[in-house]
């Protein structure tokens, strides 16, 4: 039968009214969704660029205070590195002065000193190393995180690989521990050939004959 002039939608045309309604506000949702995504991503791009930018600035600073230590006394090189970070530590002075400044470093000192990344940072300081550098990477299938360290030293370099954990704080303090473990797993090596040297010294001193 006709539907006749001016009646009312019928319950067909009520489903396909909410379905298209319901559609129009999913299309929304996923506008809303991807619009969010992409403002995450360039977040996520400006912090790498970040990180590469640091990264690049710290390796640099490191090869000044090698280049420093090799030196050993102040010649024209080492005149011109030490002019060079002479506007960059009074800039530093001057913002460590602030009192926020100091209260956010104290609590950040006082959390890193619990950590086994602080324990490593020391070594390498006490020892004139290179700090070491870390990767951290996310996990697609588990969403974990692990992290891996890398050391140069100037007898020898390694890398290490943490275990998978839950924040990549904790990540990097296991990668930490694995380049500790292995620095230690070499410091007994070393030790052990310089025992097998001085015994040897000693055997070959006992095989002189007396005079």
């Amino acid at each position: 039968m006709a539907r006749m002039h001016g009646a009312g939608p019928t319950a067909r045309d009520s489903v396909l009214m909410k379905l298209l309604s319901q559609s129009s506000i999913n299309d929304n949702m996923n506008d809303q969704m991807y619009a969010s995504l992409q403002s995450i991503q360039k977040m996520r791009n400006d912090m790498v660029r970040e990180h590469c930018m640091l990264g690049d600035q710290s390796a640099q600073v490191d090869m000044d205070i090698q280049t420093i230590l090799t030196e050993g006394k102040l010649t024209p090189r080492v005149i011109s590195i030490l002019q060079k970070y002479e506007e960059y530590s009074s800039n530093m002075v001057k913002f460590a002065s602030s009192t926020s400044y100091g209260e956010a470093s104290q609590t950040t000192k006082r959390k890193r000193k619990r950590l086994t990344e602080a324990e490593l940072d020391e070594i390498c300081r006490e020892n004139n190393w290179i700090l070491p550098r870390y990767t951290i990477l996310p996990s697609l299938i588990d969403g974990l995180y692990q992290a891996a360290v890398y050391l140069v030293c100037p007898d020898l370099e390694l890398n290490a690989a943490g275990d998978i954990k839950t924040t990549p704080r904790e990540a990097r303090d296991s990668a930490a521990a694995s380049m500790l473990h292995q620095l230690h797993t070499k410091a007994k090596e070393k030790l052990a050939e310089l025992d097998s040297s001085t015994s040897d010294a000693v055997l070959r001193l006992d095989q002189i004959p007396e005079k």
